[in-house]
């Protein structure tokens, strides 16, 4: 695919962002059909709940995707990404207590957690279905994820474009 990309004249970071858009649309839409979804079953949840849960959706995709790519173009075999993405992922996921609430873990495992920015938008997401739309941990995940996510476009851009140049 790296090679059809080096004649075209678009610039490698709308290349970058356009795949990575598209990754996120994804996202956002099943999200957003599992809400749905998931209304008549008694799930309760203000509008503008749904908007704050897909926009930190978002800046997740957009914070994960990048790195996903700027990864695999590193690595360059299909073989060794899965297992080096599993290998990273797992504690993340673990220890961002959406399997289980934090506040149950002991204080040094909190400590390890406090590290995980997925925590803070897992955090995020439990005061939003709460009903929790004042809470201050969805402003804290928010610019956190934005923080990250600039960071990982900006990281993602510059391998992209060594790898496509």
């Amino acid at each position: 695919m790296i090679e059809r990309l080096r004649v075209t004249p678009v610039s490698r970071f709308g290349l970058l962002l356009g795949r990575t858009a598209r990754d996120i649309l994804i996202m956002v839409t099943q999200a957003l059909l599992l809400i749905l979804l998931s209304l008549p079953f008694g799930l309760s949840i203000h509008p503008w709940g749904i908007v704050l849960m897909l926009a930190l959706l978002a800046l997740l995709g957009l914070m994960m995707t990048p790195v996903s790519y700027a990864v695999a173009l590193w690595l360059g075999s299909e073989d060794a990404f899965a297992p080096l993405i599993f290998t990273v992922s797992l504690p993340l996921l673990l220890l961002s207590g959406v399997l289980l609430p934090l506040s149950f873990a002991p204080a040094w495992l909190k400590a390890i957690a406090a590290a995980n920015p997925l925590a803070y938008a897992v955090d995020a997401s439990r005061a939003i279905f709460n009903d929790q739309l004042a809470d201050p941990s969805i402003g804290i995940a928010v610019a956190i994820m934005a923080i990250l996510a600039s960071i990982a476009v900006t990281l993602a851009a510059r391998a992209f474009g060594r790898a496509v140049a």
